[in-house]
């Protein structure tokens, strides 16, 4: 599954993406290439969860942070 993080309307250069197989408990943690892609292996069938966080520090020393997921099932 080859995924493209974008914010703002650019790619996102290294942003973290991880997956959670819900059917093995499998997890990944990969970092999108220049291009903001990252190409994730589904070896295996079930629900299926991708996930991102983008986190900021504010200038006061606070943290921003936006998040997005996305599941999606694989049959046999």
């Amino acid at each position: 599954l080859a995924i493209t993080a974008i914010h703002g309307g650019q790619e996102m250069e290294s942003f973290a993406v991880g997956t959670v197989c819900a059917a093995n408990g499998k997890t990944t943690l990969q970092r999108t290439s220049k291009t903001g892609t990252v190409v994730i292996s589904i070896d295996a069938a079930g629900w299926w969860l991708v996930r991102g966080t983008e986190l900021r520090r504010n200038a006061d020393g606070t943290w921003k942070s936006d998040f997005t997921t996305m599941t999606f099932y694989v049959g046999e």
